[in-house]
């Protein structure tokens, strides 16, 4: 059938091969073959085309995999950081294991010179811990007993979090609490700390009896001028017993027995605090191994010198000239385990010339102990001491200039937790108190204007389409201004009711410790005739503070503050509340702003200037309606700004995830933005 038809088709060609229609038909020919052809390029890149997308699916795909299971591994470690801790020992093994290590030691090297420290310490012996298992009734320290710390600027959150955990076991503690520090804590951190605690007491100690600080050990070069503060604890005659805390602890329970000498279990008859007048109360330097180790030179087993409570019997001219003639000789051999060391071997020196009481573990547990012998269990614990690499020593609790090196935390998320729980709760009732001010959250406008029958506020945002914008238009409204708006030429005739300072980068950064705002700025907003109430971080209370600005202007705050704070994109919502720490909505507009609108009654929210397109547009000269290079300080990365304003970015997910909570509420945002990127409902200012 085939073949006929090819035949008739080359008869009919022939017979007309003369005829002028047999030329149209070529030519009608070579288009449909034409045609053909770019039908099969079209399937061939549609096809190519569909086997990219599915590749790129594919990588998309396992992308999410691979973040997943990233998402699953770190959830993971923190569970085991959070719970588990290390495998808990067996004390029989262990000890055996390292009394043969020492036995085959000493075929060897008889001295034991180069032994490892473990072999070293069995060759005097070892002692136990006593690990008591009782929950106790809390007793507040009577006002006759002081505590006393030693701090510098590195150890300012480790300060801040031991003195919420006192305050969170004893909530009517009244002692006075001393702060010895080298002269690197300015006034910005101390007012934060009396903030937290308003009977702590910076002292910086003359130390220049302390000439030459002898470095010949690791310990000594570590400790520097700074760790020996400590000895003047004995110059506090004023006190009857003062109690000694690193500053890397932490209260967990009662710690009454470093003032009484006794524990009193949880629902045993109560007694009447008595200040024990005669010993000293310290606790075993228990640190990795599950045992103390005892020193050659003084035959007992060696203290911490991190944990004391000292009577005022021996706070005298005698005792603090001999231990600082202790600390003179540190250079000097005493013994091979306590050489090593710097405060620390001249307190145990000065200790066992005099009657001591040694407290169980469960009041001094070194972090290291707890993860590698108890398995992180601190049920039962008093107080732990954070030996080692700080677990604060991390962004989310210092700038990246003050981070000391590379290091590893030990459990950082025991002390996390108190970071966020303990010393969250007393910033909460500190701002609490700070928003009992008369009418903090009341509108500056007291007749709202109304949209559709709705009271409707402004929020007047940076971007460049405020050059286009009538701003007439915002007359009436309550408004809420953001950062640089300062630099707007009719400033003064707009009168932003609020000008909201919601960038921490305006400060310099979040937990910075010297927060400092651009004097262009200052110089800027001091020149204009119009005051606006400022809002800011609670964070930064203490620094307006410090300066005459908190009188020129009204200051009021939002408690949102790292690491309390949340992203939205992270927990997925916004519950506007203003009450406790606020979300981050990774702008001003949400983390701040919107709950202050809020709380002052508004659910309907209009955005002018709010172009949110940072590094969109191409040629842009800059980001705003002023020129670039007035934005003085400091800003986001520009490729993490870059990616949290695009489609389906962060910016742009928090936006409309607080949009679902407004329609709760019965609000809504309105985007009067020219040509605003924002997913949001639109409106025209002009129609107004």
């Amino acid at each position: 059938m085939k073949t006929f038809k090819k035949f008739t088709r080359d008869t009919f060609l022939t017979l007309l091969a003369d005829d002028p229609f047999s030329a149209e038909l070529q030519k009608l020919r070579n288009e449909i073959t034409h045609q053909k052809h770019k039908s099969n390029l079209a399937r061939k890149q549609r096809d190519e085309a569909r086997k990219q997308r599915d590749e790129a699916r594919k990588q998309r795909n396992e992308a999410r995999s691979q973040r997943r299971e990233a998402a699953a591994a770190v959830k993971k470690m923190i569970t085991r950081l959070d719970s588990e801790g290390g495998k808990k020992v067996n004390y029989l093994k262990d000890i055996q294991a390292s009394y043969e290590a020492y036995k085959a030691a000493l075929v060897d090297n008889p001295t034991l010179e180069h032994a490892p420290l473990a072999v070293r310490e069995m060759e005097h012996g070892v002692q136990a811990p006593i690990y008591t298992k009782i929950f106790p009734q809390r007793r507040t320290p009577p006002r006759s007993v002081a505590f006393v710390t030693v701090a510098n600027d590195l150890f300012l959150p480790g300060l801040e979090v031991m003195l919420a955990s006192l305050l969170d076991v004893y909530p009517d503690f009244a002692s006075d609490v001393i702060v010895f520090h080298d002269g690197t804590i300015n006034d910005f951190c101390m007012r934060r700390v009396k903030g937290i605690y308003s009977r702590v007491h910076f002292i910086e100690p003359d130390m220049s009896w302390l000439s030459e600080i002898p470095q010949d050990s690791g310990n000594r070069k570590r400790i520097g001028i700074l760790g020996y503060m400590s000895v003047m604890a004995l110059d506090l005659p004023d006190y009857e017993r003062v109690v000694v805390l690193d500053s890397d602890t932490a209260i967990i329970d009662d710690i009454s027995m470093f003032w009484t000498g006794e524990d009193l279990p949880l629902g045993a008859p109560e007694r009447p605090i008595t200040v024990d007048s005669e010993r000293i109360f310290t606790c075993h330097d228990y640190g990795a191994r599950p045992w103390a180790a005892f020193s050659k030179g003084t035959g007992q087993p060696i203290i911490n010198s991190g944990i004391l409570s000292v009577p005022r019997r021996y706070m005298n001219a005698k005792d603090i000239a001999e231990i600082k003639t202790l600390v003179q000789q540190n250079h000097e051999p005493f013994c091979p385990l306590l050489d090593r060391f710097a405060d620390q071997k001249a307190w145990n020196r000065f200790i066992y010339a005099r009657e001591a009481k040694f407290l169980p573990l469960n009041f001094n547990c070194n972090i290291k102990f707890l993860d590698q012998n108890r398995g992180g269990d601190t049920s039962f614990l008093r107080m732990i001491h954070f030996a080692g690499y700080k677990p604060w020593f991390d962004k989310d609790f210092m700038t990246d200039d003050r981070i000391p090196g590379d290091g590893t935390a030990i459990l950082p998320n025991v002390w996390r937790k108190l970071n966020l729980q303990t010393l969250g709760r007393v910033r909460q009732r500190q701002y609490q108190q700070e928003i009992k001010r008369p009418g903090y959250f009341e509108p500056r406008t007291a007749t709202p204007r109304m949209v559709d029958g709705k009271a409707t506020c402004m929020f007047i945002g940076n971007g460049p389409s405020l050059q286009k914008t009538d701003m007439s238009k915002l007359e009436g409204f309550e408004t809420f201004a953001f950062n640089w708006f300062v630099l707007h030429p009719d400033f003064d005739q707009i009168k932003p009711d609020h000008l909201v300072l919601g960038s921490h980068m305006f400060f310099g950064g979040w937990q910075t410790r010297t927060p400092t705002i651009p004097p262009e700025y200052v110089a800027a907003l001091r020149e204009k005739s119009w005051r606006p109430q400022i809002w800011t971080s609670f964070y930064f209370r203490e620094y307006f503070e410090t300066w005459d600005l908190a009188g020129e202007f009204d200051i009021r705050y939002v408690l949102f503050e790292k690491p309390q704070k949340e992203f939205i994109d992270a927990t997925g919502t916004s519950n506007l509340a203003i009450d406790g720490f606020t979300h981050d909505g990774r702008t001003g507009v949400l983390s701040l702003a919107l709950p202050i609108a809020v709380r002052q009654g508004y659910t309907q929210i209009g955005l002018v200037g709010c172009d949110s397109n940072y590094n969109q547009r191409a040629n842009a000269e800059s980001n705003y309606f002023y020129d670039a290079a007035k934005h003085v300080s400091k800003e986001t990365r520009k490729d993490s700004l870059t990616q949290t304003w695009v489609n389906n970015g962060p910016g742009y997910f928090a936006y409309t995830r607080v949009q679902e909570s407004l329609e709760r509420r019965g609000g809504t945002f309105i985007d009067y933005t020219i040509n605003g990127a924002l997913p949001l409902p639109k409106g025209d200012l002009n129609q107004l």
